[in-house]
């Protein structure tokens, strides 16, 4: 049985050099394999690490695994412009992962010219629940006036209307978020930057270079302003690597099964673990920020 295995990070344009990173694994080395018009960043590995029921695997504990997505990360926001795969992409072997990118090179190089020098951004709706509720029962004329009723009501009645008034004000929170989505996306087009809705509610993620992102704050901090106070604020994240971008090309061009992973962990547990270990990250947001909109990390 073969014992290595190869760790991708991202697809880059041929002749890039590997940057002078620490691999996945201290001790691998990270090579740029050239795959015609691009390069692999990849590195190999010991099969057994990341194989789950091997006797040596260690992807069952979180801080190992939380270890490997902070190198993973590194690695990715060295290379500047790329196609980064999520953490935990491996292959079987070397020729797999050639074959896996022979397969797609002309959409691969074809995604990367898209991409260009631009980064990914995170618009992200910060939410203070129990501001946004009584913002809500202040201004949405149906939960106005079940306020009103609880307030005037006796006990008894106070009590029963107030259980109705907490049963609707989640569907009420997540309708007004999805609408202020909706909102800046809207502002973002207006410029001509396409926003891309998150799996996570409330954020969009918009590619840009500096002089767009420039161009979108000043729009970005009148739109915070009119939602001051409302219980949601607005945070400018990034400019981070395409991990958005490069998932949804990477979709597009599967055309056979998905790398070998063995990692094998719950995609949510991975996720946690991600953001775990990138919560320290800079943002790396370019400083003048105008009051009212944040710059930060994922979250």
């Amino acid at each position: 049985m073969n014992t290595e295995a190869w760790y991708a990070y991202a697809v880059v344009a041929a002749g890039q050099e590997a940057p002078h990173r620490l691999a996945i694994l201290p001790e691998a080395p990270l090579a740029a394999l050239p795959a015609g018009p691009v390069a692999l960043l990849a590195s190999p590995v010991p099969r057994a690490l990341f194989e789950h029921d091997s006797p040596g695997s260690r992807t069952a504990d979180p801080d190992w695994v939380a270890a490997r997505v902070q190198a993973h990360h590194t690695v990715v926001a060295a290379a500047g412009p790329c196609l980064p795969f999520a953490f935990g992409a491996l292959f079987s072997g070397l020729a797999p992962l050639l074959d896996w990118a022979a397969a797609r090179e002309e959409s691969l190089a074809e995604a990367l010219a898209r991409l260009g020098q631009r980064a990914e951004w995170s618009l992200i709706l910060r939410e203070d629940a129990a501001a946004h509720a009584a913002h809500l029962c202040r201004t949405e004329p149906g939960l106005a006036a079940l306020a009103a009723q609880c307030a005037a009501a006796g006990p008894g009645t106070g009590f029963l209307l107030g259980r109705r008034l907490e049963q609707a004000l989640p569907a009420a929170r997540a309708a007004r978020l999805a609408n202020l989505r909706e909102e800046l996306a809207v502002v973002a087009a207006s410029i001509g930057l396409p926003a891309q809705p998150e799996p996570r509610p409330g954020r969009l993620t918009l590619l840009a270079g500096e002089a767009e992102i420039a161009a979108l704050r000043p729009a970005l901090e009148a739109w915070a302003a009119v939602h001051e106070g409302s219980g949601v604020a607005l945070e400018l994240s990034g400019p981070w690597p395409a991990y958005g971008f490069a998932r949804a090309v990477l979709a597009e061009t599967l055309e056979s099964p998905a790398p070998w992973s063995a990692t094998r962990m719950p995609p949510a547990a991975i996720s946690d673990l991600a953001i775990s270990a990138l919560a320290g990250q800079p943002a790396g947001s370019p400083a003048g920020l105008q009051p009212g909109l944040q710059a930060g990390t994922p979250a």
